[in-house]
Parts: structure tokens; sequence; C-alpha cells
């Protein structure tokens, strides 16, 4: 095994989504617990981390997304300066690289070997030109992965015990006005005024009803259909000074979506499709729960009228849903397909993931010693420290998340 430190910047256990925290601790699940260095963005990285040899870094996507905004852009560059002068391979794991692209791509040319890209390969000229110039590699991988040995359907309801018939989740409006994240924000209203009285639903956009962890898995193995869309972007951020512009006059945007992304945006940087398969897509193919989702790639893993039921942006076709519904047989052989073909899916397994990184760091091992030193220790003062920081942390979050309802 390799003497790893991983890094994230993910909230306390309690507000942490299922399928993030899986990809997040990818790494510690397949290399040794002994062998991976934790530590979290939010807590300075002590003397002890910043001096010892690791052999490899990982740099997840709750770390790197801390280079789009400002003031944890600053932190990131003040506090994390070390990890380029480390003689170490860095491999990072981005996901919205479309939100401040030139800043991320100018510190990923600076800062990593390998980039894990979770957009196809057509994309990348278009958000790492820095980093394919500076002969960082780039892989392409995905938002989720799956363990193909403990890869099963979870806790699963029969279909015709099931308690709502469609659900959905999503928060308010996008942050940032795009033609992805206005479907994905829109999605589920649209759907409840329509049929809110011929189906059974349960779709909320209102934060104090997001569901976390395992429970989201139990609510949806109790429910017969989930909406969906494209998670992603149409749009390009290109640094910090753009988005807080965006942020500024986002007012301005009512529904002419088309009228403010011509009027913000050059041509150059929207109008595209920078999406991947979500882990949502996942959960829900495990709890056999039929997707309704708009049409799209989702990574070229799902296909549409086989894997999922292909609902029309305008929602124009969701009375063929009430039909579809109402076929138990028909529905199960949708969601028994979705099941198989994530299941069986060569670019989703985690292995083939940890196989080409661990592949990759033994190739930067062959030219660099290895050394037979592990890394010491939290002290006690570390202890405490770390301590006080959750609890504060924890805190912080409870009453942010609160005010926010």
């Amino acid at each position: 095994m390799y003497k790893t430190l991983l890094i994230h910047g993910m909230p306390p256990k309690n507000y942490r989504f299922h399928g993030v925290e899986e990809i997040e601790l990818l790494f510690i699940r397949h290399f040794k617990t002994s062998f991976v260095t934790e530590h979290n963005f939010f807590i300075n990285p002590s003397n002890r981390i910043k001096n010892f040899d690791f052999e490899a870094i990982i740099l997840t996507s709750t770390f790197l997304s801390k280079l789009s905004h400002p003031k944890s852009y600053n932190r990131l560059i003040n506090k994390y300066a070390f990890i380029k002068n480390k003689n170490s391979i860095k491999i990072g794991l981005p996901q919205d690289d479309y939100w401040a692209q030139s800043i991320k791509d100018d510190w990923y040319s600076k800062n990593l070997d390998i980039i894990v890209s979770v957009f196809d390969k057509k994309h990348w000229p278009l958000l790492y030109p820095k980093s394919i110039k500076n002969k960082v590699k780039i892989i392409r991988g995905h938002t989720t992965y799956i363990n193909k040995s403990n890869f099963s359907k979870w806790k699963n309801l029969p279909y015709s015990n099931r308690k709502y018939d469609v659900v959905y989740r999503t928060v308010g409006n996008p942050v940032f006005p795009n033609k992805l994240g206005l479907i994905k924000s829109k999605i589920g209203e649209i759907f409840k005024r329509k049929h809110e009285t011929e189906l059974k639903l349960n779709i909320s956009k209102r934060r104090k009803d997001l569901i976390f962890g395992e429970k989201w898995l139990e609510f949806l193995s109790n429910s017969k259909a989930v909406l969906g869309s494209n998670s992603g972007s149409s749009i390009i951020i290109r640094n910090h000074d753009q988005m807080l512009k965006l942020i500024r006059e986002k007012s301005k945007f009512n529904d002419s979506l088309e009228t403010f992304e011509e009027s913000f945006f050059k041509k150059n940087d929207r109008n595209h499709c920078l999406t991947d398969i979500s882990p949502r897509n996942i959960e829900a193919a495990r709890t056999m729960t039929l997707q309704v989702l708009i049409e799209g790639d989702y990574g070229g893993v799902l296909k549409k009228d086989e894997d999922y039921f292909c609902l029309k942006e305008d929602l124009s076709n969701s009375s063929d849903l009430l039909k579809l519904l109402q076929n138990k047989f028909k529905v199960e052989k949708i969601t028994e397909n979705c099941y198989n073909r994530i299941k069986e899916s060569e670019t989703l397994c985690e292995e083939n993931l940890i196989g080409v990184i661990s592949n990759q760091i033994e190739h930067f091992l062959k030219k660099k010693p290895r050394s037979s030193n592990f890394i010491k220790e939290k002290t006690l003062f570390e202890k405490i420290n770390y301590m006080i920081f959750n609890l504060k942390y924890l805190i912080k979050f409870q009453l942010k998340f609160f005010f926010k309802n």
C-alpha cells in the first residue's frame, strides 16, 4: 500500500449526502486505513502533515471545490501552499470544473500530476488548457462509482406496497442561472402542479425537507418513481470576478434564460452540456425505483426507454408516465435493466479506477525511493484540537441549516 494523504472538505457526518461520502472516502476503503491520513480542509494542516513524505496526495472534489469561492480560495492558497512542493504524486478528483474554470485550471496546472475528470474528453481543451500545456495527465472518471463485489439491491419493498408514486428533492432555484440548473429546480413543481390530484407525490424544494444518508435510500425504496435531470451546467464561469458579477446581476434574470445568457456570457461559454451520471442515479437503481429523467447522456451509461422513462423538457409526455406506473411488470423490467446496466458498467467500477490510479502511483514510485517511515500518531494537543473543531463545526452547521430553513 501507499502512504497517502487524502484531503476533503465534507461537512459533519450528519449533513453528508450518502453518495457524496461514498466517493469522497473511496480510497480509504481500498487502501489500508493505516496507510491513509484523512484530513478535512477546515482544519489547519499540522506540521506533522506538512513535513511527512507522503507517496501520494489525493484531493477530492469537496476540497477542490473550495477554489471556486474567493474566501475559501484564499484559505486554500494560504494553508495548503505546501502541496505544490511535496515530493508526492498529486491526484485531483474534481467535479464542478465549469465554476471558476480558469482559477481551477491554473491551480491544477501548478499543483497536480493527474486530473480525474468527470467530463467527456471532448470538453478537456475547454476546461483544462493550462493543465494540458503543462502536461498534467487527464483520466476520464465519474462523479460516482460502484463496488461490484458488494453492489446489491437495497431493502426493496414490493412495488405494490410502496407508499409514494413519484418523489423528488432539490433546493430552490439554481445559484447560477443556467439551463440544466433551471430544469433541475423547476421539474418538481411543474410535475406537481400537473399531477398532484392523480398521484401520491412527495415533492419538495425546501431545504428543510432534504434527506441525508441512508434515510434517503429508505425514502427511495418506498417510492415507485423518482424525477431527475442532467446534473451539471450549460455555462462556464471563468473566474471569481465573473462569479461575483453574476451573483449581483442574476436578479435581472426572470424566465428569459436565453436572453440573460446571451447578454452575460460569451458565445464560447454557453450552450454546453457539462454533465455526468449522478450518485442519485445509482441510488435509485439500487432501490429499484423507476427513474423519470430528462433525456441526457448520463455518463454514457444509461439508455433512454430501456433504463429510465424519458421525460420531455416541457413535461408534455408526463401523462404517458401515469399509464406506465399502472403497469407493474413493465416498470419492474425497466428498473431491473437499469440496475444491471449500472452493475455491469466497467467505467463505473471503482476497482477499475483504483487499479488505474495504483498503476500511476507505482510508475511514479519507480523514479522515487520508497520511504520506510510511518507518519507519527496525532499528539494529544492535535486530538483535543480536532475534537474542539468537530464540535464547533457541528454547531455552526446546525445553526446555518436552521436559519436557512
